[in-house]
């Protein structure tokens, strides 16, 4: 990005990309609001996003050696989706809220938003990346703190 190289921040690509980021949503909001298709255009780059993401994986190493802890998370998911559906229609829950928090709890915020957005659940996108960056902060508050307590 021309932007880094000339302030020669290369190393701080990320935080200036978000950074011009939020300048954009909260100071061209005048411009933002003629954007017609923006969810269209949002799913359109999560989706290339899962395809970059994923197209560095070797699915040859990832089921030989990694068999025994695919086995293990999916044990642990399919917990907590019998937990959650169980606790949401004790609570009276939808279960479209149920499957997008679910989902934000294990995958994060971009995956949430592209099932909400992949079964037309439009209203519940924004819901499943705001719980799904929630979870981020918390884990990292977390992480820090373990990390604190077990001297590593």
């Amino acid at each position: 990005m021309a932007v880094t190289t000339f302030f020669e921040l290369d190393s701080l690509f990320i935080l200036v990309v978000t950074a011009l980021s939020l300048l954009v949503a909260n100071f061209a909001k005048p411009v933002v609001r003629h954007v017609s298709s923006d969810f269209e255009i949002g799913t359109l780059f999560m989706y290339i996003f899962f395809v970059a993401i994923g197209a560095g994986a070797n699915l040859g190493d990832v089921l030989g050696a990694a068999f025994p802890i695919i086995l293990f998370i999916v044990v642990m998911v399919v917990v907590h989706l019998i937990l959650l559906v169980i606790v949401g229609r004790f609570m009276k829950l939808d279960l479209a809220e149920v499957l997008i928090a679910s989902n934000a709890c294990i995958l994060g915020p971009a995956p949430a938003a592209a099932l909400a957005a992949s079964k037309g659940w439009q209203p519940l996108v924004a819901p499943g990346i705001l719980v799904g960056m929630f979870g981020y902060a918390i884990a990292t508050f977390i992480g820090v703190a373990l990390t604190a307590v077990l001297g590593a």
